[in-house]
């Protein structure tokens, strides 16, 4: 699959969808492209949260969540 770069929101759908599948890994990379284009951008930071804490790193997880 070839996304725009710019996109970050096709970064978000490729997270969700590999997290669906159970390939959290590789979601968390999708997630984390979407915040090289945007820090800040609150799905791709959900998502990140999510994978985390499928991951059982809930301690990344609640980093994430206290600078929501």
């Amino acid at each position: 699959m070839t996304i725009d770069p710019k996109f970050k929101q096709a970064y978000v759908a490729k997270g969700m969808a590999l997290e669906a599948a159970g390939k959290y890994s590789e979601a968390q990379q999708a997630y984390d492209a979407a915040l090289q284009i945007d820090p800040a951008y609150a799905q791709a930071l959900i998502g990140k949260m999510h994978v985390l804490l499928a991951l059982k790193k809930s301690q990344e997880a609640m980093e994430i969540f206290v600078k929501l």
